[in-house]
C-alpha cells in the first residue's frame, strides 16, 4: 500500500491568490471601503492618534482625489457596553457626543485583554450595526453602500492611498484578503512546538471583506462560536463558504520592523496596513506612515 499524503488546503478546496492582485487600479472607481476599528473604552490615546492620522491622510487625498472623500473612505470605532458606576456612563456618552465616530455595541463585553476572545465577540455585533444602517443609500455621508469592509487592529496604521490601490483592483465579491495564515503553532506542555495545517485565515492587524460576505454574515443568523481570535474565528466562518476568493497581501499588510515578529518588514512604498507603527516610530521613520 501506498501513502499519498494531501497538503490541508488541496483536500477542502482552498485556493490562495499569492501577492498583489493583477490589474491596475481603477483611479475613476471611488470603491467606498469602510474601516471598523475594534477598540476598548480605556484605549482613548490609540483612538485619538488612528484619528488624527485618518484625518490628515483624507487631507492629503483632497487635493489628489476626483471624489467626495466620504464616498472612498469612512472610519468608525466600535466598543463595547457602556462601563457603569461613578459617573462614567455619563462621561462616555459625552465622549460619544464629541466624537460621532464612535460606536458603543451594547450587550457585547469591552476590554483589553491580550487574549482577544471579546474581539471575536465583537464581530458579528459590528457586521449588524454596519449593515443595518449602510442599506440602500450610505447613511454615513457616502453615495452608495460600501464595497468592501476593513477592520484595523486599533494598534496598526492603515495608508489610504496604497489601501485605495488594492481595494480598487480586487473582485468585488467573495473576498477575503489580508496576510493570510494557513497554519497555527502549536505549543504543548513538555513538548516541543509543532505546526498543524488549518483553514486560512487572515491575521487580526487588519484585513479586508467584500461587502456580499459581511451581509452574509450579519443575515446568517447562525449561533456562531465567538471562542477564541476574532481573526481565526473569522476564517472558521468563512471556510465553507464555496467560491471564496483568499487573496494573500502578507506583502503589504505587514508589521513595523520594529515589532520583531515573522510578519516584520520594511515598509515600503506599497505598504498598505503596518501593525505596531506606534507615534514613536512614525517620528523615526515617517515613510512608515506617510498616507501614498
Amino acid at each position: 500500500a501506498v501513502a499519498v499524503f494531501a497538503s490541508f488546503n488541496d483536500v477542502f478546496g482552498f485556493h490562495v491568490h499569492r501577492g498583489m492582485p493583477e490589474g491596475r487600479p481603477d483611479l475613476r472607481d471611488p470603491s467606498h471601503t469602510l474601516i471598523a476599528v475594534p477598540s476598548p473604552w480605556a484605549a482613548a490615546s490609540r483612538r485619538d492618534l488612528i484619528r488624527e492620522r485618518f484625518k490628515w491622510c483624507v487631507d492629503q487625498l483632497i487635493p489628489v482625489v476626483q471624489w467626495n472623500i466620504a464616498d472612498v473612505f469612512t472610519m468608525r470605532f466600535f466598543m463595547g457596553d457602556l462601563p457603569h458606576g461613578n459617573g462614567r456612563e455619563a462621561a462616555v456618552w459625552d465622549y460619544m457626543t464629541h466624537y460621532s465616530d464612535s460606536v458603543a455595541l451594547f450587550g457585547v463585553v469591552d476590554t483589553d485583554q491580550e487574549g482577544v476572545n471579546a474581539r471575536a465577540s465583537k464581530l458579528l455585533p459590528i457586521f449588524r450595526w454596519v449593515t443595518s444602517r449602510l442599506q440602500g443609500p450610505n447613511r454615513l455621508g457616502g453615495a452608495a453602500p460600501p464595497r468592501f469592509l476593513v477592520m484595523l487592529d486599533d494598534e496598526s496604521f492603515v495608508r489610504l492611498g496604497p489601501l485605495h490601490n488594492v481595494v480598487s483592483r480586487l473582485p468585488r465579491r467573495r473576498v477575503y484578503a489580508g496576510a493570510i495564515m494557513d497554519s497555527l503553532e502549536v505549543s504543548k506542555e513538555a513538548e516541543p512546538h509543532s505546526v498543524v495545517q488549518t483553514y486560512p485565515f487572515a491575521l487580526g492587524l487588519g484585513f479586508v471583506l467584500s461587502w456580499d460576505l459581511v451581509l452574509h454574515l450579519a443575515e446568517s443568523g447562525l449561533p456562531l462560536k465567538t471562542d477564541g481570535g476574532d481573526d481565526i474565528m473569522l476564517g472558521m466562518w468563512l471556510s465553507s463558504l464555496a467560491n471564496l476568493q483568499y487573496f494573500d497581501l502578507s506583502v503589504v499588510f505587514h508589521a513595523h520592523p520594529g515589532e520583531n515578529t515573522h510578519l516584520s518588514r520594511d515598509c515600503s512604498p506599497d505598504s498598505v496596513i503596518i501593525h505596531g507603527a506606534t507615534e514613536a516610530r512614525c517620528e523615526a521613520q515617517p515613510w512608515c506612515c506617510s498616507c501614498f
